[in-house]
């Protein structure tokens, strides 16, 4: 793996591609440079679903290492945060792990059970932080009363923002703590 002193988990969009062409950019906007490759996306392993359109297509991947540890041709799964978005998607590498092509197949199906385990971990990480877990049905939503502090109306001289919370309790019919 490209050691970018990050971590993959913090990739909010993961996809096995092609380097195409290095020092290269296919967004109007953004100029190539030598940390610039336009990557064919051949599969998606993690991503928001506005992105599920950029299977088959290019994108521009701005690259960690320099000089780059990547040649044209190499296949890689990448770990990446969205950057600029125009008439395509311009991508900032956090890390790539390359795939030889003897294992590809081995190679893909690590990354997208690296990324289950982080999702799972995520949840665990919250549930270790919370007071109590309960499991059960909502049943009934109401105004809450007072929140003194809180409550943006009871602040005299303080105006009401749209940032505010509107702050609503929520009733539920335990039916089993966690």
């Amino acid at each position: 793996m490209a050691d970018s002193g990050a971590s993959p988990t913090s990739a909010e969009f993961v996809f096995r591609g092609t380097v195409r062409q290095l020092g290269a950019s296919n967004l109007d906007v953004l100029n190539a440079s030598d940390l610039t490759a336009v990557v064919h996306i051949e599969e998606l392993l993690y991503s928001p679903a506005q992105f599920e359109h950029l299977v088959d297509n290019d994108v521009t991947v701005e690259l960690r290492d320099e000089p780059p540890t990547l040649g044209e041709g190499d296949e890689a799964i990448f770990y990446t945060q969205s950057w600029l978005f125009g008439e395509t998607l311009a991508v900032t590498e956090v890390s790539h792990e390359p795939v030889p092509p003897e294992a590809a197949d081995a190679q893909v199906g690590r990354a997208t059970g690296a990324w289950a385990t982080w999702d799972e971990r995520r949840i665990r990480e919250r549930a270790a932080q919370a007071d109590v877990i309960l499991s059960g049905r909502v049943t009934d939503v109401r105004q809450p009363p007072a929140l003194s502090a809180l409550d943006a109306g009871a602040t005299p001289g303080r105006r009401v923002s749209e940032h505010d919370p509107a702050w609503l309790e929520a009733v539920i019919t335990v039916d089993r703590v966690v």
